[in-house]
């Protein structure tokens, strides 16, 4: 019990100012996202949002060609853009027949990158005039 106590004592932030630091980046970054979200949905119609996080998470997973599998649901997705499965689906087996991304049991492959980014800088350009 005497160890558990001593890993739940709290650290006073002030004495380390690199940490307060660091967690004051991260807060920032978050508030950043989920600001861009709250945009993103208010403001940009099904495909700009779909494009843009399907790039995202191809990124963060891949890092460097925004290609490859993507581990997520359709419902994962459809929560993430703020749309129905169904209209998320709809969207997702369009690009599918164009070669964009392929659509796989418990994922999506983006194979296009290119393309989606064109998609969501031509939707976001239009959207915001």
């Amino acid at each position: 019990m005497a160890a558990f106590a001593h890993c739940t004592r709290q650290i006073p932030l002030r004495r380390h100012p690199d940490l307060m630091m660091k967690i004051i980046e991260i807060l920032c970054a978050r508030l950043r996202r989920t600001s861009e979200q709250v945009q993103d949905v208010t403001f940009l119609n099904l495909p700009t949002r779909l494009a843009k996080t399907l790039i995202q998470l191809a990124a963060e997973s891949d890092g460097s060609t925004g290609r490859g599998k993507l581990t997520i649901t359709q419902r994962e997705i459809s929560q993430m853009i703020g749309r129905s499965r169904e209209s998320t689906n709809k969207q997702l087996r369009a690009w599918a027949k164009r070669g964009w991304i392929k659509l796989e049991r418990g994922g999506v492959s983006v194979l296009a990158p290119g393309k989606l980014a064109a998609v969501a800088a031509a939707s976001s350009e239009l959207d915001l005039s």
